[in-house]
């Protein structure tokens, strides 16, 4: 939610682009000192991209590449802002024909503790037709997605000054909800295997109106 301070946190937002439209997949982690500084910020930024190279390309279509990074500093409204562009683009390996740019698969990020709207959530990006049949997602692959966001998990939780991917529970009608305040993913899952929507991922959405930038 803009504008508001969450101890701890800092915000990374990884930038995607097809032929007609852009995404992004928004994750949040935790700091072990109060606020983020250059060096841990930078660690963690490599990371993501790291992850992306060698793991999470393997499950996401070819027409799709990641193009760019950008890391906020939540912990204070004067934190650090970095953007990182990745060049080239990595692509992503599938070549099947990719579903619309809408669909996409729901995965549970898990942080221990019952509660609405504690947990979080985590949309895949650039589905694939053979990862898909009739309305649902193979269990395959989406045990596949699965272990990859796993792996980003242990991956973020290695970097010295991170503690590791959390959700952070921002305050809602003047209400931040008791006892949490930024909670550790423990682990990823799935509740179901249907392919769920997001519209605002639609080609010419008004979140999507610039250019996406050259290849």
């Amino acid at each position: 939610m803009a504008g508001q301070v969450a101890p701890k946190v800092a915000r990374f937002e990884l930038k995607f682009q097809t032929a007609d439209t852009l995404l992004e997949n928004v994750f949040h982690a935790r700091a072990t000192a109060g606020s983020w500084d250059s060096t841990t910020m930078d660690a963690v930024e490599a990371a993501f991209v790291s992850w992306f190279t060698t793991t999470a390309y393997q499950y996401v279509n070819d027409t799709m590449s990641m193009y760019e990074v950008i890391a906020t500093d939540l912990t204070s409204l004067a934190g650090i802002r970095r953007v990182y562009p990745i060049s080239p683009p990595v692509d992503g390996n599938l070549s099947s024909d990719p579903l619309p740019a809408n669909a996409t698969f729901a995965v549970k990020a898990n942080i221990g503790t019952r509660g609405r709207g504690q947990n979080g959530r985590t949309f895949w990006p650039s589905l694939s037709g053979n990862q898909v049949t009739l309305d649902q997602l193979n269990k395959t692959n989406a045990d596949e997605i699965v272990a990859a966001l796993n792996t980003l998990r242990t991956s973020i939780a290695s970097v010295s000054g991170c503690d590791g991917l959390c959700i952070p529970h921002f305050v809602v009608a003047g209400v931040r909800p008791p006892s949490v305040g930024n909670s550790l993913v423990t682990s990823y899952s799935y509740s179901d295997l249907y392919v769920d929507s997001q519209r605002d991922r639609l080609p010419f959405h008004k979140k999507h109106k610039r250019a996406a930038p050259p290849v």
